[in-house]
């Protein structure tokens, strides 16, 4: 037992060693796992932090090329519009030198009177005004003026400028008095000579016309100035609203081509501003879209990269966990060599200690005593061995079973390790979950708020896309309509093609009966040439000038080849001769040339088509065979058709007449509504401009076509400056204001075309008391040719009324509408106070 403790004793120290040794190698292998582990999450940390980064610089260039290419879009826009507003200026600026005294005047070396004129800006309305039509007016020679007599428009005679000039400086002294008391009042006034306001005028032609014209800054200041006005000088407003002489004032704005010229060379100045302006916001969107995008690459390429270190930790984490259950498996496998070394080890130790007890015992041959052994120390030994034996196998059986256990546990904690490790995984898994879930909501939000804008930005654009879709479902619907006329005027064409081939049909029969009539006359002319004999042939022959015997010699020479040609003529012509063969096929071919010699002075003009051969009359005549019988009514259906197709033509004419003479019609009306249109829309912005200088007391509106060359599409803007403000458009101004302001146009549409009666609804509820005064005053003015209907709840309206009405509702609940002439009321008013003056004029005396 001893031997066998010992054997076994050196086996599990011997695996105990390996075992340790195996147990060193996972360690140090576990211990690098680690270092990988820690490694590989600094790594990923690493990347999510570069990640994080790219993705705040995506973010951010991102956020830069929006706001780039918003302010490129706004550039565009602003650019665009401005172009617009200075081609419709260059268009208008262009109808003026397209006009005929334009280009006549300019062909005799004239120019226009404002070409390259430079004028103070603040005092240009001014100069607009005292010209007048003057400012397109063309400067031309004595001798030029009399070759535009054919033109319309205003001339200025060079040679007159140098004698006005002098007859202004040549002024005796009763005019000098008189300018010296028209410089008190312009310096009393404020005032100056509008001369002065010039700052260029290249061909000298300006200044001699504004000699004898001064500036005010008001029309009352104006009307001050005309009682010293001297004869033939002219005082004009600062704004030019008014224009006065001695004698009259011609109050209202006209048009403005030195303005409309300013603001064409403000607008090329802007227009290269706005151009600059787009090139760098086009750059700077360019350069954003560049920076954005390699934001994005970068972001890719940290993305990427955070997840090749994630995969790299992963394997890490995977190597680090199977290390460590190797590297406890082991330690494990160690652990148990050791406890069964120890065993061994006590065993051993047991086994020396009995027997070194069995060696101190004395033996039986040392005593000398030749005796047996005691029965019952043997039995008591054999009872002491089988309980040994049952203990040990007990212990042995509880060891395997305590060993079973243990086994367990280690596999159960190893399966808990395993488990808590997972478990450690998953939550740092899902910590890093939460953390790029989080990131996904800041990007949605992100995102969420670009959607909003790109929605706002579709949202416009899908109204833009539904108002195209309407024009294109409105071409579309005129696009058919086409359609179906030109189906119409197809089916037309296609009944009159028809009628047309029918025709060509029936002519090309009645050409084919007249060949064959004159096939058969020919054959049948042959047939009474050839019975006259040798004697008709002779006299033929002389009358053509032909030689018989020749013309014979030479028709039986071409004999056989013309037999080859048209060997059927030949046997038609023998069956017309009687059928015997002899010579009756060279007299027919004689017949046949003298015919053709004599038949260009029988016919009295050369025929159209060349004589057809007796082989194709032969053929024709088979052809008319096969065709059978000729149609009885031909001709009668040919002279119907034919008075039908001259129906159709005359149709047709008049068809083209009425269609002629009905856009000629609409080319009239379209130039009478625009010269209607234009002259009523002038009338009606003078009457604009007074009414509103009416209704506000001061400032100046104006009407501006949006699209001049256009008038059946054009749209009306309104430009309005109360008093004291800037020039704006009509949704600038305040309520009042803008109600105000369509009082007055209203009031001017009623001034310049008046209608019977007018319905006004509370038109009066945004004004106050003293834009009321104005209203009703203008009111009653316009109610000398129009009837007014107000529905009011203004008092000072109530007041300038002729008559009241009102509903009211009494006691029975039942509505009654009470009516009031103030007239009367007025009259009765007096009648009841006049008795009572009287009395205390009375008391009085």
């Amino acid at each position: 037992r001893k031997a066998d403790a010992e054997r076994r004793a050196a086996d599990e120290r011997a695996k105990a060693s390996a075992a340790e040794s195996r147990k060193a190698r996972l360690e140090a292998t576990l211990a690098q796992a680690n270092e990988t582990l820690a490694a590989a999450t600094a790594e990923e940390a690493a990347a999510v932090t570069a990640r994080e980064a790219a993705r705040a610089r995506s973010d951010a260039a991102e956020g830069t090329r929006r706001a780039a290419a918003e302010r490129a879009a706004t550039a565009g826009s602003v650019l665009a519009g401005a172009r617009g507003r200075r081609d419709g200026l260059a268009r208008r600026l262009a109808e003026d030198e397209e006009r005929g005294i334009a280009r006549a005047a300019r062909k005799l070396g004239g120019r226009r009177v404002d070409e390259e004129l430079g004028v103070e800006p603040s005092l240009r309305p001014a100069v607009e005004a005292a010209l007048g039509d003057l400012a397109r007016a063309y400067v031309v020679e004595q001798s030029a003026a009399a070759q535009l007599r054919a033109e319309r428009g205003h001339l200025v005679v060079r040679e007159r400028l140098a004698a006005a000039e002098r007859a202004v400086q040549g002024a005796g002294s009763g005019a000098a008095a008189e300018l010296r008391r028209l410089d008190d009042a312009l310096s009393a006034s404020g005032g100056g000579r509008l001369a002065d306001a010039l700052r260029r005028d290249p061909a000298g032609v300006v200044r001699p016309l504004l000699a004898r014209v001064v500036w005010a800054p008001d029309l009352a200041a104006v009307l001050t100035l005309q009682a010293a006005l001297p004869a033939g000088w002219l005082a004009v407003t600062r704004d030019g609203s008014a224009v006065a002489d001695s004698l009259t004032i011609r109050l209202g704005r006209g048009d403005s081509p030195l303005e409309r010229r300013a603001e064409l060379e403000r607008l090329e100045r802007e227009l290269e501003t706005l151009a600059a302006e787009a090139a760098e916001a086009d750059a700077a969107k360019t350069a954003a879209e560049r920076e954005a995008s390699s934001a994005r690459a970068a972001l890719e390429q940290a993305r990427a990269a955070e997840s090749a270190a994630a995969g790299r930790r992963r394997r890490s984490e995977e190597l680090e966990r199977a290390a460590g259950r190797d590297a406890e498996a082991a330690a494990r496998e160690a652990a148990w060599h050791a406890a069964q070394a120890d065993r061994l080890r006590a065993e051993l130790e047991r086994a020396d200690a009995a027997l070194a007890s069995l060696e101190a015992a004395p033996s039986p041959s040392a005593s000398g005593e030749a005796s047996s052994p005691d029965p019952e120390a043997v039995q008591a030994w054999e009872a002491r061995v089988a309980e040994l034996r049952s203990r040990r196998d007990r212990l042995a059986g509880e060891v395997a079973s305590q060993e079973r256990a243990r086994r367990d546990a280690e596999a159960r904690r190893a399966r808990a390790d395993a488990a808590v490790m997972m478990a450690e995984a998953r939550v740092s898994s899902i910590a890093r979950d939460l953390a790029a879930l989080d990131e996904r909501e800041r990007s949605a939000s992100a995102d969420r708020d670009g959607l909003e804008g790109e929605l706002a930005e579709a949202t416009a654009r899908e109204a833009s896309a539904r108002e195209q879709l309407e024009e294109l479902l409105a071409d579309d619907r005129a696009e058919r309509a086409r359609l179906a006329e030109a189906e119409h005027t197809a089916t037309t064409a296609r009944e009159r093609l028809r009628s047309a081939d029918d025709r060509a049909r029936a002519a090309d029969v009645a050409v084919m009966e007249a060949r064959l009539g004159l096939d058969a006359l020919r054959e049948q002319l042959l047939v009474e040439l050839a019975g006259l004999g040798q004697v008709g042939l002779r006299h033929l022959a002389d009358s053509a000038g032909l030689d018989v015997s020749a013309l014979a010699a030479a028709v039986v020479s071409a004999g056989p080849e013309r037999a080859g040609d048209d060997g059927v003529a030949r046997e038609d012509a023998d069956c017309v001769e009687g059928g015997d063969g002899s010579g009756a096929t060279g007299d027919t071919a004689v017949f046949e040339a003298v015919l053709d010699a004599l038949a260009p002075r029988w016919s009295e003009a050369a025929p159209e088509i060349e004589a057809p051969s007796p082989g194709r009359l032969a053929g024709l005549r088979r052809r008319f065979h096969e065709l059978g019988a000729a149609n009885p009514f031909a001709v009668d259906e040919y002279r119907a058709v034919r008075a039908r197709l001259e129906s159709l033509e005359v149709q047709d004419r008049d068809l083209r007449d009425a269609i002629a003479k009905t856009r000629q019609l609409i080319g009239e009306l379209d130039t009478l509504i625009a010269t209607q249109f234009r002259t009523t829309f002038a009338a009606l912005e003078v009457a604009f401009d007074r009414r509103f200088q009416q209704l506000f007391s001061g400032g100046f509106a104006k009407l501006t076509l949006t699209d001049p060359t256009d008038l059946g599409a054009t749209g009306i803007e309104i430009t309005a400056r109360p008093p004291g403000k800037k020039p704006q458009a009509l949704a600038m101004l305040s309520g009042g204001e803008r109600a105000l302001t369509a009082v007055a146009l209203l009031f001017s549409m009623l001034e310049v075309r008046p209608a019977p009666f007018c319905v006004l609804d509370e038109v009066d509820a945004a004004l106050d008391e003293a834009n009321v005064g104005r209203f009703t005053e203008a009111l009653r003015d316009l109610a000398k040719h129009t009837q007014f209907i107000v529905i009011t709840h203004n008092r000072g309206t109530i007041e300038s009324a002729d008559a009241l009405y009102g509903v009211t509702v009494g006691d029975d609940s039942v509505s009654r509408v009470i009516s009031l002439r103030l007239e009367e009321a007025q009259a009765i008013a007096d009648h009841r106070r006049g008795p009572v003056h009287a009395t205390l004029v009375g008391g009085a005396g």
